[in-house]
C-alpha cells in the first residue's frame, strides 16, 4: 500500500518543540518536590537469582559471576552479584504514571506527542549490587532543560535528569544522570537528514569475521585486577554485540523492561487515560506505543529514522561489559559516562574496545581509568565512553 492509499491516522506526530515548551519545561523544574521520591512502579525491585540473569542475558553477557549459581557460591560474596547496568531495569517499567509530569501521562503537557532519543549519561556506584539486594529507584529529577536549534528535527529540548537508586535500608546505592533529546516526530521524518543508512547486507566472509572476533572475549574471573601489572595504553579485551535483530530487542526488553510496555485490557486503559501515548498503526489503524520504533521500522520512518534502532541503556550495557569482564569479580566499577554519537540500526554490528587511559590514588583509594569506544561494521564510532575501576586491595 503506497502512502496515497494509507488511512488519514492521526498518529501523534505533529506536535513539536517550540520557545513556550522550553518556558514550560523550566517551571515545571522549578516546582519540583526537592526530595527523592522513590518511584511507585518499577520494573525490577529486587535483584534476585531470575532478574539478574535475565537483565545479564538481555544484554549478551554471560559472565558466571552474574549467571551462574554454583559459581556464585565459591566467590568472597558467596553468591551472585549483578551487573553494574541492572539497575537500569530498576529505573525501568511503567513508573512515567508518576514521573515529573513532563508529559502529564499524555494528556497534554509540554512533551506529549514528543518523542525521545537517548543521548548521553553519567553513572556513580557506591556498592557492589549483591543477590537478594533490594533495588529502589526514585523519581525523575529535571536538572537542567537546553534548547538546541537542530539540522534533524527543528528545535530540541534537552532534558537532563537525575536518578537515585537506594538500598531497603534507605542507603544510597548509585546516581544516574541522563540526557534525552526530545524533538517532532513528524518535523523529523519530514526533514530525512538520516536516511542515507540502509539495513547491512552481510557476506559470509563479514560473518566469518564476526564470530572469529566473538570467540576472542575474555571474562578475567576469580583472578584479581592487580593495579601494578596494569599498564597505562593497554588494550582490554573486546566485546562483539549483534548484528542487531528483532530477536535481539525482544530479549533486551525482557530483561529492561522499557517503559510503555502493556498488553490488552491493560494498554487499552492506559491509552483511555492518556491518549497522547497512542500513536497507532498506519494501515491497521490498532492502538500502541511510541517505543515500537525500536522494532518496528515503518514506525521509525515516521520519527525521522531510517529503520528500528536500538535503546541507548542497551548500548551503554554494552561497553559497561567490556569493563566487568577485564576488570573480574572482585573490582568494582565506580563510575561510567557514555555518549551516542551514530545510530545503530537493525543488522549492525557493533565492536566494543577499550583501554587505559590513566592510574591514580584519590583519598587513599587506587584507581584505574579507561576509554572506550563503539565501532559499527561500517567503521563509524556509534559510542564513546569512559570508566573508572577500583581494584581489589
Amino acid at each position: 500500500m503506497d502512502t496515497a492509499e494509507k488511512p488519514n491516522v492521526d498518529l501523534n506526530t505533529g506536535a513539536v518543540i517550540t520557545e513556550d515548551t522550553i518556558v514550560q519545561l523550566r517551571e515545571m523544574m522549578a516546582a519540583q518536590n526537592p526530595e527523592w521520591t522513590l518511584a511507585k512502579r518499577q520494573w525490577h525491585y529486587r535483584a534476585t537469582r531470575d532478574t539478574i540473569r535475565h537483565w545479564a542475558w538481555g544484554i549478551g553477557d554471560d559472565n558466571p559471576l552474574w549467571v551462574d549459581n554454583e559459581y556464585g557460591k565459591t566467590t568472597q560474596w558467596g553468591t551472585n552479584l549483578a551487573p553494574p547496568t541492572f539497575l537500569y531495569s530498576a529505573a525501568a517499567g511503567p513508573k512515567h504514571e508518576n514521573s515529573t509530569g513532563a508529559r502529564r501521562g499524555g494528556k497534554g503537557g509540554p512533551l506529549a506527542g514528543i518523542h525521545a532519543i537517548w543521548a548521553k549519561e553519567e553513572w556513580e556506584w557506591k556498592r557492589h549490587i549483591v543477590r537478594g539486594m533490594q533495588t529502589f529507584c526514585s523519581e525523575d529529577k529535571t536538572v537542567d532543560v537546553i534548547p538546541h536549534e537542530s539540522k534533524f528535527g527543528g528545535m530540541i529540548a534537552e532534558v537532563i535528569s537525575e536518578n537515585r537508586f537506594f538500598t531497603e535500608d534507605g542507603e544510597h546505592l548509585a546516581s544516574k544522570r541522563i540526557s534525552f533529546l526530545h524533538f517532532g516526530r513528524k518535523s523529523a521524518a519530514d526533514r530525512g537528514k538520516i536516511n542515507d543508512i540502509t539495513r547491512q547486507v552481510w557476506s559470509d566472509e563479514m560473518l566469518e569475521k564476526l564470530l572469529a572476533d566473538l570467540e576472542l572475549e575474555r571474562v578475567r574471573g576469580a583472578t584479581d585486577l592487580r593495579w601494578d601489572d596494569v599498564v597505562v595504553g593497554e588494550d582490554i579485551p573486546h566485546v562483539v554485540k549483534g548484528p542487531l535483530t528483532v530477536s535481539e530487542m525482544i530479549t533486551f526488553y525482557q530483561g529492561w523492561g522499557g517503559s510503555y510496555r502493556a498488553a490488552s485490557e491493560i494498554a487499552h486503559k492506559y491509552i483511555k487515560k492518556h491518549p497522547k501515548v497512542n500513536v497507532p498503526d498506519r494501515v491497521g489503524r490498532f492502538p500502541d506505543f511510541p517505543g515500537r520504533a525500536h522494532m518496528d521500522p515503518q514506525w521509525a520512518r515516521e520519527c525521522g529514522f531510517p529503520d528500528a534502532y536500538d535503546v541507548g541503556s542497551q548500548r551503554a550495557s554494552w561497553l559497561a561489559h567490556a569493563v566487568t569482564n577485564w576488570m573480574g569479580d572482585n573490582a568494582m566499577l565506580t563510575n561510567y559516562s557514555i555518549k551516542l554519537t551514530g545510530l545503530n540500526i537493525i543488522g549492525d554490528a557493533t565492536w566494543v574496545t577499550g583501554r587505559v587511559t590513566g592510574k591514580r590514588e584519590v583519598a587513599g583509594e587506587r584507581l584505574i581509568d579507561l576509554a572506550l569506544t563503539a565501532t559499527n561494521q561500517r567503521g563509524k564510532v556509534t559510542a564513546v565512553a569512559t570508566a573508572t575501576v577500583r581494584p581489589p586491595k
